[in-house]
Parts: structure tokens; sequence; C-alpha cells
């Protein structure tokens, strides 16, 4: 348990001190990092990063934050019912040669959508946060290409009429992307991802 608790507080300090470090770089130049997407609300911004921005170690990485709608990643659409409930899945990808130990992200969900409950994936060793706000997951060495995260049970509403499910940066510390599993925990910038929910 002490272990555990120790990790955690090294993740937790790990991903603060490189967000104060993309803070004070982001505080000396134009801020193209953040970009709200038609159709995301005032005030939920989604890390957009154009390409250029992201380091030779992040290019070559090319890791990404990606939601689907079933186990195998292969679903990125899906039309449901008000009231129908579905599984949403958040995958990590990224170049194998480049493996990974903890992510951060957030889920945006279209109005008239929740999440009921969730299942993180069976390398997980500790998690804290909430998915709509800033969700941290740190997990055993995984040299990818792809594994899903955590699988969330969801559920739309009567006032479901559609919309996308995006990946986005946490809102405490402003980052989306993964620690590495080398001994400084290199953080790797993510791209985010998005799914199409229509309205039955």
């Amino acid at each position: 348990m002490k272990k555990l608790l120790i990790l955690c507080l090294a993740l937790f300090v790990v991903v603060s001190c490189g967000k104060k470090e993309d803070d004070k770089a982001d505080s000396d130049a134009t801020d193209h990092a953040h970009v709200s997407p038609e159709g995301t609300p005032p005030g939920e911004p989604m890390a957009m990063i154009p390409g250029e921005e992201f380091s030779e170690m992040e290019r070559l990485a090319d890791a990404k934050l990606n939601p689907y709608f079933d186990e195998n990643a292969s679903k990125t659409e899906l039309a449901v019912a008000p009231g129908e409930r579905f599984d949403l899945y958040v995958f990590a990808e990224y170049n194998k040669n480049y493996p990974m130990s903890a992510a951060e992200y957030r889920v945006i969900l279209p109005e008239g959508v929740s999440i009921l409950a969730s299942t993180n994936c069976d390398s997980t060793i500790l998690q804290f946060g909430n998915p709509e706000g800033d969700f941290m997951i740190a997990f055993h060495c995984s040299y990818g290409p792809k594994m899903w995260l955590v699988k969330y049970d969801c559920s739309a509403d009567e006032s479901f009429t559609g919309g996308k499910i995006r990946i986005g940066e946490g809102m405490a510390l402003r980052y989306l992307g993964f620690a590495m599993c080398d001994e400084s925990k290199t953080l790797i910038r993510a791209k985010p991802g998005e799914a199409v929910l229509r309205a039955k």
C-alpha cells in the first residue's frame, strides 16, 4: 500500500512539474495548443497541438488517446436511442518503441450523455480523478501499440439528440498525454481523438 501511495504521489508530481514547464514555455510564445473545435461549449478546451509544436520524441512516439465503442477499437460511430446504455472505451495508442506507464485525459461528452460506471484495464496500478474533469491512470509498463485503459458504461437520456465524444486535456493540470516507463517518467503529449454518437 505504501509503495502505491508513493507511486501515486510521484506520478502527480511528475505531471505537475511537466505542466509547469509547459506553462512557462507557453507564456513566452503565442499559445496554439488550446483550440475549441466547432461544437465544443465555451470553457471546454481540447488540446489541439499543431504537428510542429511536438518535440521530435513526441512525433516519433505518435501517441494518441482515442474513444471507441468496442473492445477491438474498430467502431468510432454508434447510434443510440434515448434511454439506451452503451460502452465507451478509451484507448492508448503509440509507437511500440516508446513504452508508456501512465496517462492523463478528460472525456468530453455531448449533452444528454452520462457515465454510469467504469472498468479499468487489468494492467491498472492506480487511478485518480474523474473522467469528465481530470483523470490520471498508472498502469504496468506497456509497449502498445494499442490498449484500452478504461471502459465506461454510458447512457443517453431523453434529451439526447446526437453529438461527438471527445478526449481532451484534463481541466486541473491542463495535460493530455502519457508518462513513459523510463526512470524520469518522460512526458509525451498525445493527440486527442473523437467518436460520433448519433440519435436513433
